[in-house]
This record gives C-alpha cells, structure tokens and sequence, in this order.
C-alpha cells in the first residue's frame, strides 16, 4: 500500500509513512551539518576551549584541522574550532575502528576519503582484492578459495571477506562526538556525563549490551545515496516533555546508510533511568520506486558496545545483478 505523507512529496510505503508522523510529531531538527565546498567551521576560534576535554590553547595545542565527520566518509571542509588537537588523536582512532567496520564495502561506495582515492581493500586471508580502475570497480581473487559464491537462478553474488581489526565500542563514540559538536552552547553541559565517557576507555566494559549506544537505521541499495555526509541532530519538543523518549536523537547519512542513534546521558533525561524506554525510529525518506527499481532496503539494529578487539570477523556482502543489496 502507497501512503504520501504529510510533510513530505516523495511516496513511502506504509509502515515509513507512519513512522514519519511519529518521529516529526515528537521530535524536531535542532542542527543539520554537511560537507561544503569551502572550509567551514563550527564554533569560535576565541576563546579556544575544547568542548571534550574543556581545556584551552595554554593546556593544550589547536594545530590540526578538526574534522566535525569522518574524512574517510568524504567530509573535507566541515571543521570545527572546539576540538584540540589531543582529542583529535583520539578521535582519528575510534574513526579507524568504523571504516574496518565498514570494511569492503567503502571500496563498493567509492566515496574518496582521506587522501582523496577511492580506498583499496585488500583480504590476506581469502585473497580478495577489490579497487576502483579506470574502467570501473575490480574484484580479483584467489583460486581454490570458496569466497565468492554466485547464484544463476536468484540472480545474486555472494561475497565472503574479514573485516579489518577493529573495536565496536568505538562507533558509537564516532557518532556520539557528531552529536556534541552540534549541540547549541547552552545544551553542552547537559551533556557532560556523555563527553566524559567518550574520552575514557578504562570503564567502557561497564557498557557492554548498553541499549543507549544501540544503532539504528537502513540499509539502501544501489549507487550511493550520499556520496557527501551529512547529519542532523533533532531534539525532542517542548510539549512532548513528558514522554518517555531521550532528548535528543543524531541521524548520520553516509553513502548507502542511515545511521541512527540516542544521544545518551544528558543530564535532563535521568528520568528515563529504569524505565521502559521509547526510540521513536527515524523513517526511510526514499522514494518506493527507487526501491522498485533496486530491491528492498535492510534495516539496522546494531549491539556495537563491546571494548575487545575484534579480530578476522567474518563479513558477508550480497549482491543482486542490478546492484548491491546487502552489508551488514
């Protein structure tokens, strides 16, 4: 059944639709950031105070570009003057931990990150090899290794590869500093509790299986949705103080993903504190014929909260003959 929402012109099925008016009826956008042509930066360059670890340029030094969103998602130019150069260090490696999350599948989006190349990846243990040409995407691989599976009659490849190492606890912490970042100043000390566990490492057992660094969102296929990032942070409405529902929300919009999460332990939403909690979803704006066209999108729930390293994790990826179908 086809439902045209309110708010909105593109057509979405009806399950979408309806969490569209639920997610707007509750929340509404405070922030929305994006890559941009030129060097754009969030906060004032005086005072110099980073907001994470709230020291100022005689503790701490202000040298590096401090990007707002991982460079490896194609984020250049959106920059922000809070964020010291020692919080930087520590945020480039939780970033690492996310694009070996991501693993193959950057080389699929060919998104260029960092050095401004299209990421090559490369599998030791299955010999896959995968990289961008001057023709197109190439995938070589080893003979005798059952990596590579195709299905004639379903019209699909199936592709088995290692994630590079990595440490799941991280990628919350990547999304949870976009949030930060894009708070108002007078909403950063709600927060405190949230900027301190992002710095830390020594207690991160303490949050194992926690639901509020649970990640929701989509999976779209096809060509890239969102060959640059963006991502907007909305904030629960006045009039809807009373619900059971966290204050704030962050969705991140990076090549074929939404990705969606909590803003967790504000200082105002320690009411929410054993009791039964509501995550309004964020609703896929695609338009249906789109996935007439490239097959169903796939949902996201994932339990990233462990702080042990992972190591030749098994990772799967499908594709249909029109296009990449699944990742995760």
């Amino acid at each position: 059944m086809e439902n045209k929402t309110e708010n909105l012109s593109i057509v979405v099925d009806e399950s979408n639709a309806e969490k569209t008016r639920h997610f707007l009826d509750i929340y509404e956008m405070e922030t929305i950031i994006g890559d941009s042509d030129n060097k754009f930066y969030l906060g004032t360059k005086e005072p110099r105070i980073c907001r994470f670890c709230k020291k100022n340029e005689k503790e701490v030094t202000f040298k590096m570009d401090a990007h707002v969103m991982p460079q490896f998602m194609g984020n250049r130019n959106l920059l922000s003057y809070f964020e010291c150069d020692e919080c930087n260090s520590l945020f480039s490696n939780y970033e690492d931990s996310f694009a070996n999350f991501l693993g193959i599948t950057r080389t699929f989006a060919q998104i260029k990150g960092q050095s401004r190349k299209v990421p090559k990846f490369k599998d030791p243990r299955t010999g896959i090899e995968v990289y961008l040409s001057d023709t197109g995407i190439q995938l070589t691989t080893v003979e005798g290794k059952d990596s590579i599976k195709i299905d004639e009659e379903g019209k699909s490849l199936e592709i088995t590869t290692t994630r590079p190492t990595y440490i799941p606890i991280h990628i919350p912490k990547v999304l949870i500093k976009i949030g930060l970042s894009m708070l108002p100043d007078s909403a950063v000390e709600d927060y405190d509790l949230t900027r301190k566990f992002i710095l830390q490492s020594d207690k991160d057992i303490n949050f194992n299986n926690s639901n509020m660094l649970r990640i929701f969102g989509y999976f779209i296929p096809g060509p890239p949705k969102f060959p640059t990032p963006f991502a907007q942070l909305y904030r629960k409405k006045t009039e809807k103080a009373e619900l059971l529902c966290p204050s704030r929300q962050l969705i991140l919009f990076y090549a074929n993903y939404y990705f969606q999460m909590v803003l967790p332990f504000a200082d105002s939403d320690k009411n929410l504190q054993g009791k039964q909690i509501n995550v309004p979803l964020f609703p896929l704006l695609v338009d249906k014929s789109y996935m007439d066209k490239y097959g169903d999108y796939r949902r996201l729930n994932l339990n990233l909260t462990s702080n042990q390293k992972k190591k030749g994790e098994e990772h799967k990826i499908t594709f249909s003959f029109e296009g990449l179908t699944q990742t995760l």
